[in-house]
């Protein structure tokens, strides 16, 4: 069983004199057997720490860490029967691949020197590094020490060394991103066909949005150490629960305006809330669900900048007026636009998103 579960997960670090700086606020998390779970934020927000937490790197200052049905609080991590990755490999410089694989297995069988295992335990550790180094192509390295591997081939072997433990749960601490961008890409997609091959409980953390948004069978967004939203991709995507969401998922991000609920623009997006909330709200539009008309649309805006990025072109105007707010707008490559242009731009009004001005939650506009 690798259902991860935590309960009102809380950590403060002690700083100086009396005060404290509380990293995880109050974490409810279920982690179903089998999952991939993405944990994303900005750096500092509490992501790698959670994940500490749950390998028995770090202990919560409150809370409870379930694994499987195992209440794990005071388990030392090699009691937890996880796995972790991490950002810088981790890997023993003075051993070869082989040896960096088989070190866990070899404690496992209560002994680190070779020679003083029986023919049978040598002959299942060598299957158990063989048959993972197969698995992610590694084979040809494994005589090799770490200095002589490259980024990439280092983060294959780290995968393969906690793979082979055979863990319940895997645990991954942005482990892409001293990669460049095509092995990062390349890496990405054989943990994703890994994960699904071997059916492990993974949580994996990252503060790139393409990996979240590319790899997870859910996301968990994290700022400040609380959990903003848990949802699948596509809905965190167009289902925002509040405004940080909307903002950090999404390359480029939302633009975002604040609007007046009996102003002009609301009577024309056909905008309507109960009488109850506030006069005015911040209304989002992701950059390609807005369009260009040279005549006439819902905003008037001036070209200020364009961004070409082979299949897809973004203009950044200036919508003019009293917002003065520079927008981003997703054109075809093949757009023949240029700086200081006027232009309008409608909305499509099924594609807006309105937030609180002071909580920044959304508002249901279903």
């Amino acid at each position: 069983m690798g259902k991860v579960v935590l309960e009102k997960i809380e950590k403060v670090f002690p700083k100086t004199g009396n005060s404290h700086i509380k990293i995880l606020d109050s974490i409810d998390l279920c982690v179903e057997e089998g999952e991939f779970l993405v944990l994303v934020g900005p750096s500092g927000c509490g992501k790698s720490t959670l994940l500490r937490l749950i390998a028995g790197l770090d202990q919560p200052t409150r809370g409870k860490i379930y694994i499987g049905d195992r209440l794990v609080n005071d388990l030392a991590p090699k009691e937890r029967q996880v796995s972790m990755v991490f950002q810088n490999y981790a890997l023993y410089p003075h051993l070869n691949v082989y040896d960096n694989i088989a070190f866990g297995l070899r404690r496992l069988s209560k002994s680190v020197s070779w020679w003083r295992m029986n023919k049978t335990q040598r002959q299942h550790i060598d299957l158990k590094v063989r048959s993972v180094a197969s698995m992610l192509q590694i084979e040809p390295l494994l005589k090799r020490r770490p200095a002589q591997l490259s980024g990439g081939q280092k983060q294959r072997v780290a995968l393969a060394r906690a793979i082979a433990h055979s863990p319940q749960v895997f645990l991954l601490d942005e482990p892409l991103s001293n990669l460049d961008a095509q092995l990062r890409a390349e890496t990405r997609s054989q943990i994703v066909n890994l994960q699904k091959k071997l059916s492990v409980t993974t949580i994996y953390v990252t503060h790139d949005q393409v990996e979240a948004m590319t790899m997870g069978n859910r996301i968990a967004v994290l700022n400040h150490g609380v959990l903003q939203q848990i949802d699948t991709p596509s809905n965190i995507y167009n289902h925002p629960a509040n405004r940080f969401v909307a903002e950090f998922i999404g390359s480029p991000m939302m633009n975002f305006l604040t609007i007046d609920l009996e102003g002009e623009l609301s009577r024309s997006l056909k905008i309507k809330l109960p009488k109850a909330e506030r006069s005015k709200v911040t209304l989002g539009i992701r950059p390609e669900h807005l369009k260009i008309d040279p005549l006439a649309g819902d905003c008037k805006a001036q070209i200020e900048g364009i961004e070409l990025l082979g299949a897809d072109a973004y203009l950044f105007v200036r919508l003019l007026g009293e917002n003065d707010v520079l927008w981003q707008v997703r054109v075809s490559p093949s757009n023949t636009y240029k700086n200081g242009d006027l232009i309008w731009l409608n909305i499509e009004p099924e594609r807006i998103h309105l937030f609180d001005l002071r909580s920044g939650q959304a508002f249901n506009l279903e």
